[in-house]
């Protein structure tokens, strides 16, 4: 297993357990907004992501009050999203 796919494998796990906090900055507030996400939504498709959506990452949080517990990753944003009600 290659070190992104590690890397979103232990992040999958960690959600599944414990949840996810969501940092509203602006651009992640605008792309969920546009599509009428709700935060389960997000957590359906933080849970289906795979390695080769990733074009960024692992790396230190680029805040340096996080930088040494946080990691994170980007992923493409060109993906669908779907309401299954």
């Amino acid at each position: 297993m290659d070190q992104r796919a590690l890397f979103l494998h232990q992040a999958k796990m960690f959600v599944e357990k414990n949840g996810f906090i969501f940092v509203a900055r602006e651009q992640s507030s605008a792309f969920m907004a546009e599509r009428g996400m709700t935060m389960d939504d997000l957590r359906r498709v933080i849970l289906a992501l795979e390695p080769k959506d990733m074009f960024d990452g692992q790396e230190p949080d680029r805040d340096p009050r996080y930088s040494e517990k946080w990691t994170v990753a980007e992923f493409y944003r060109s993906m669908t999203v779907r309401r299954c009600i």
